[in-house]
């Protein structure tokens, strides 16, 4: 028995936002920005004797994620320099947010340290 997919529409998920006045639209993440957000998470961690020993700068990773999904009202995207200026409430809450209409994986997008808490809890040491 072979499995069919069909996706009669490719149109991406979007939500209007307003910060500061101004008018924004948080976009559903594209493949190439959920493999820069991935690939940035990668860089940021260390290994020791096949075990994670450290992580770095995880958060770059969801400004970065923020900004290849935002366009401002004329469609221009959002450069990370405005998303690092923006408060950390609001960062977070669209960070989640992209993540949520993107359905990325949270074992997959948040990141190393999520990993490797879940892998513990589930007993995969």
């Amino acid at each position: 028995m072979s499995e069919s997919f069909d996706f009669d529409s490719v149109v991406t998920a979007h939500i209007p936002v307003r910060i500061d006045g101004k008018d924004y639209l948080l976009k559903e993440a594209t493949g190439e920005a959920s493999v820069k957000f991935r690939n940035a998470c990668m860089k940021v961690m260390a290994f020791q004797d096949g075990k994670l020993s450290r992580v770095g700068d995880l958060a770059n990773a969801e400004i970065l994620l923020v900004a290849l999904c935002m366009t401002d009202a004329e469609g221009k995207p959002v450069s990370e320099a405005t998303v690092k200026g923006w408060p950390a409430k609001v960062v977070k809450k669209l960070f989640l947010k992209v993540k949520e209409i993107s359905e990325m994986d949270d074992k997959q997008s948040e990141g190393p340290a999520k990993n490797e808490q879940n892998d513990t809890e589930d007993g995969l040491e």
